[in-house]
């Protein structure tokens, strides 16, 4: 058994309804099985910097947990909505563990402590361990539930850790974000209630047309779990910075322009509709907000019979961009007005498809592509280096049937997809990860490429 130190906090407190996005996640949780909960549970590592003491750290780490709510909150069901309670004052035991061998006892820490699943009305939901040397601190090996932070949230609290372990005091950092209280305060308020009932409005537009192949839930597969591939990509990078320079596009936007070209290809639709991972950080209050704040957009987008893929492009900007104007809203709000347009097209929901940009750093976007047909020779160089892999996960997503995931976008592209086989049949999840692929590269290399020469290409197979 660890060595323990004790952290004593004192903070905010309080208590009321959850956010948005808190809701969100919440259901995720009750839609799986608590053996599952620990999938969503997310890590970071901490480089302590030498000739920081226990001391410093213990400080260090006491100002980081009064900085967060979320990191002395406790959940609760409640009717019609779960509720969350701040915490006022408490105490984190965090491990603390001598090593020799600073990454291997950091990887076997970061799995011990993610495995427990939290119980969300009772634990502290964070998990510290400090690795040291030589008596010397070296490490912070941190462990938060998806219940009380989203990925672009960890890492501001990640950051935060790093300038704390600098400066106890947080003399060197901005001040803390809003609050989760303050925010779902906030979204009770008129404001907030005009935004939800434009984005109710938007959704209900677009459902009413959006493709059944794209909606409809498909059986659980005789396994039990989706395919898994991923793709290890120069050239996919190379096409999506080419498109996006010449259509005004963000790289991101072009990657997901083109997982929606390729489902209407696939399922032979005129027209594509993803559901989006959005942070709504659109507020400078919300910016650095720590707390589970992701909500789904709708990227909606028509694919016509005729036409070309660099119109496509072009017209998938304000797609995108209208997407994320109206993703703010009460989720449950969001459902039940998705199952009644289903119920009046006749068709059920339940099986849809999903594109998430986890980066939080996008880091160096990597050398300007050149034009024309020096374009084409470095694309065509760039394949022969193309990486795909079946993956062995196990993970399954609420009421996903294609889940796309953007993990890096640099000189190369790496992106993940989970799909029931149903979906992609006879295709894998890998094989579709190089037809993306193909698919940027084809409409990088000829901005006059047709959607009737890409339908010939990938359309729909018996």
């Amino acid at each position: 058994m660890p060595d323990r130190m004790p952290v004593r906090f004192t903070g905010n407190h309080g208590s009321g309804p959850l956010m948005w996005g808190q809701i969100a996640i919440w259901d995720v949780f009750v839609w799986l099985s608590p053996d599952e909960w620990h999938t969503l549970n997310l890590i970071r590592r901490v480089e302590v910097p030498p000739g920081t003491t226990l001391d410093t750290v213990r400080d260090a780490l006491r100002a980081l947990l009064e900085r967060h709510d979320v990191l002395h909150s406790r959940w609760h069901p409640g009717e019609p909505d779960p509720t969350q309670t701040v915490e006022g004052e408490g105490e984190v035991l965090v491990e603390l563990i001598e090593t020799a061998d600073l990454d291997g006892t950091a990887d076997a820490t970061a799995a011990r402590l993610l495995a427990p699943p939290f119980d969300h009305a009772a634990d502290q939901p964070v998990r510290l361990a400090v690795l040291t040397g030589d008596g010397q601190p070296r490490l912070i090996v941190m462990v938060v539930s998806h219940m009380a932070v989203d990925g672009w949230s960890i890492q501001i609290v990640a950051d935060d850790l790093r300038e704390l372990l600098r400066d106890p005091t947080g003399g060197t950092l901005e001040p803390a974000g809003q609050q989760p209280l303050q925010r779902a305060a906030y979204e009770r308020g008129d404001l907030a209630q005009q935004r939800q009932e434009r984005a109710l409005a938007f959704w209900a537009r677009h459902m009413t047309t959006l493709p059944a192949a794209m909606l409809t839930p498909l059986p659980s597969t005789s396994d039990g779990g989706p395919d898994w591939g991923e793709i290890r990509s120069p050239a996919l990078a190379v096409a999506a910075r080419a498109l996006a320079r010449r259509n005004g596009l963000s790289d991101s936007q072009v990657v997901l322009a083109g997982a929606g070209l390729l489902l209407a290809l696939y399922t032979g639709s005129d027209g594509a509709g993803l559901r989006v991972l959005v942070a709504t950080r659109f507020q400078p209050q919300s910016r650095r907000l720590v707390g589970a704040f992701n909500q789904n957009a709708l990227f909606r987008v028509d694919v016509p019979g005729s036409g070309t893929a660099g119109d496509y492009f072009r017209h998938a900007g304000a797609a995108a961009l209208a997407a994320s104007r109206n993703s703010e809203y009460h989720p449950r709000r969001l459902e039940e007005l998705v199952a009644g347009i289903a119920a009046q097209r006749g068709i059920e929901v339940g099986g849809y498809c999903f594109f998430n940009d986890v980066r939080y750093d996008t880091g160096p976007a990597g050398e300007d592509p050149p034009d024309g047909d020096a374009l084409a020779d470095v694309l065509a160089k760039a394949q022969a280096a193309t990486e795909l892999i079946r993956l062995d996960d196990t993970r399954t997503q609420m009421t996903s049937k294609f889940f796309l995931f953007l993990r890096e976008l640099g000189d190369r592209a790496v992106l993940q997809l989970s799909a029931h086989p149903a979906f992609l049949h006879p295709r894998t999840a890998a094989d579709a990860l190089g037809d993306l692929e193909r698919v940027l590269v084809m409409a990088a290399a000829d901005d006059t490429l047709t959607i009737a020469t890409l339908r010939g290409e990938f359309g729909a197979q018996p």
